[in-house]
Protein backbone atom coordinates (compact mmCIF):
# COMPACT_ATOMS: atom_id res chain seq x y z
CA UNK A 1 0.00 0.00 0.00
CA UNK A 2 1.53 3.41 -1.00
CA UNK A 3 1.34 5.64 2.33
CA UNK A 4 2.68 9.27 0.84
CA UNK A 5 4.54 9.94 -2.03
CA UNK A 6 6.59 13.61 -2.14
CA UNK A 7 7.95 15.34 -5.22
CA UNK A 8 11.35 16.72 -5.30
CA UNK A 9 12.02 17.91 -8.39
CA UNK A 10 10.06 19.40 -11.37
CA UNK A 11 11.30 20.75 -14.70
CA UNK A 12 9.99 21.83 -17.64
CA UNK A 13 11.29 23.60 -20.46
CA UNK A 14 9.49 24.47 -23.82
CA UNK A 15 12.25 25.23 -26.73
CA UNK A 16 12.02 26.93 -29.54
CA UNK A 17 10.81 25.45 -32.86
CA UNK A 18 12.58 26.27 -35.65
CA UNK A 19 11.15 23.61 -38.10
CA UNK A 20 7.43 22.76 -39.67
CA UNK A 21 5.87 19.41 -37.17
CA UNK A 22 4.59 17.14 -39.45
CA UNK A 23 4.23 14.79 -36.68
CA UNK A 24 4.51 15.08 -33.27
CA UNK A 25 5.60 12.08 -31.18
CA UNK A 26 5.49 12.12 -27.42
CA UNK A 27 6.89 9.46 -25.27
CA UNK A 28 6.95 9.24 -21.36
CA UNK A 29 8.58 7.06 -19.33
CA UNK A 30 9.21 6.22 -15.39
CA UNK A 31 12.30 5.15 -13.45
CA UNK A 32 12.89 3.40 -10.25
CA UNK A 33 15.92 4.98 -9.38
CA UNK A 34 16.23 3.51 -5.44
CA UNK A 35 14.47 1.04 -2.94
CA UNK A 36 15.83 1.33 0.92
CA UNK A 37 14.37 0.57 3.52
CA UNK A 38 13.21 3.44 6.37
CA UNK A 39 11.64 4.04 9.50
CA UNK A 40 7.74 5.94 10.12
CA UNK A 41 6.65 6.81 13.21
CA UNK A 42 3.03 5.80 13.32
CA UNK A 43 1.13 6.59 16.73
CA UNK A 44 4.08 5.21 19.28
CA UNK A 45 5.86 2.87 17.04
CA UNK A 46 8.00 3.20 14.92
CA UNK A 47 7.41 0.83 10.99
CA UNK A 48 9.52 0.14 8.64
CA UNK A 49 8.58 1.02 5.17
CA UNK A 50 10.12 1.01 1.88
CA UNK A 51 10.70 4.75 -0.11
CA UNK A 52 10.96 4.33 -3.41
CA UNK A 53 12.77 6.76 -5.51
CA UNK A 54 11.38 7.36 -9.24
CA UNK A 55 12.16 9.75 -11.95
CA UNK A 56 8.82 10.31 -14.73
CA UNK A 57 9.88 11.71 -18.32
CA UNK A 58 7.91 13.38 -20.88
CA UNK A 59 10.00 13.79 -24.44
CA UNK A 60 8.24 15.52 -27.48
CA UNK A 61 10.41 14.31 -30.74
CA UNK A 62 10.99 16.50 -32.30
CA UNK A 63 12.32 18.02 -29.43
CA UNK A 64 9.60 21.18 -28.75
CA UNK A 65 10.11 20.37 -25.01
CA UNK A 66 10.68 18.20 -21.93
CA UNK A 67 8.94 17.30 -18.33
CA UNK A 68 10.95 15.99 -16.13
CA UNK A 69 9.63 14.62 -12.60
CA UNK A 70 11.38 13.14 -9.90
CA UNK A 71 10.33 12.27 -6.52
CA UNK A 72 9.84 9.39 -3.71
CA UNK A 73 6.92 7.26 -2.28
CA UNK A 74 7.00 5.39 0.99
CA UNK A 75 5.36 2.00 0.60
CA UNK A 76 4.44 -0.26 3.18
CA UNK A 77 2.96 -4.05 2.76
CA UNK A 78 3.72 -7.75 2.32
CA UNK A 79 7.52 -9.17 1.40
CA UNK A 80 9.05 -5.99 1.17
CA UNK A 81 11.92 -7.57 2.76
CA UNK A 82 12.43 -9.85 -0.03
CA UNK A 83 11.87 -6.87 -2.31
CA UNK A 84 14.54 -4.87 -1.00
CA UNK A 85 16.89 -7.77 -0.64
CA UNK A 86 16.35 -8.37 -4.74
CA UNK A 87 16.87 -4.74 -5.34
CA UNK A 88 20.16 -4.29 -3.22
CA UNK A 89 21.22 -7.01 -5.20
CA UNK A 90 20.75 -6.76 -8.63
CA UNK A 91 18.57 -3.35 -8.66
CA UNK A 92 15.47 -5.67 -10.53
CA UNK A 93 11.89 -5.36 -9.15
CA UNK A 94 10.67 -9.35 -9.20
CA UNK A 95 7.49 -8.90 -6.93
CA UNK A 96 5.12 -7.78 -9.28
CA UNK A 97 2.40 -6.66 -7.41
CA UNK A 98 4.40 -4.17 -5.92
CA UNK A 99 5.76 -3.47 -9.30
CA UNK A 100 2.25 -3.02 -10.40
CA UNK A 101 1.21 -1.15 -8.00
CA UNK A 102 4.20 1.42 -7.64
CA UNK A 103 5.02 2.03 -11.24
CA UNK A 104 0.85 2.65 -11.91
CA UNK A 105 1.01 5.47 -8.84
CA UNK A 106 4.02 6.88 -10.29
CA UNK A 107 2.03 7.24 -14.35
CA UNK A 108 -1.06 7.88 -12.41
CA UNK A 109 0.71 11.23 -10.92
CA UNK A 110 3.05 12.10 -13.03
CA UNK A 111 0.51 11.94 -16.15
CA UNK A 112 -1.90 14.76 -14.11
CA UNK A 113 1.08 16.92 -13.34
CA UNK A 114 2.87 16.59 -16.53
CA UNK A 115 -0.96 17.17 -18.04
CA UNK A 116 -0.75 20.25 -15.53
CA UNK A 117 2.87 21.66 -16.45
CA UNK A 118 2.28 21.34 -20.47
CA UNK A 119 -0.94 23.85 -20.46
CA UNK A 120 1.46 26.29 -19.14
CA UNK A 121 3.52 25.75 -21.56
CA UNK A 122 1.53 25.76 -24.25
CA UNK A 123 2.65 22.06 -25.45
CA UNK A 124 0.98 18.85 -26.08
CA UNK A 125 -0.11 17.44 -22.98
CA UNK A 126 1.26 13.82 -22.44
CA UNK A 127 -1.92 12.32 -23.06
CA UNK A 128 -4.71 12.71 -25.45
CA UNK A 129 -7.55 15.01 -23.64
CA UNK A 130 -11.04 14.50 -23.86
CA UNK A 131 -13.43 16.56 -26.21
CA UNK A 132 -16.61 16.99 -26.79
CA UNK A 133 -17.40 17.27 -30.80
CA UNK A 134 -20.26 17.99 -32.86
CA UNK A 135 -22.74 15.27 -34.08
Amino acid sequence: MILGYSITYLNAEKFEIKENINKLDINTSLNIKNIQEMKVQQEKKQQKVLKVDFEFLVNYEPKIGEIRIEGYLIYSGKDMEEILEKWQKDKKIENKEFEIEVKNFILRRGVIISTFLSEYLAIHPPIPIPQILPK
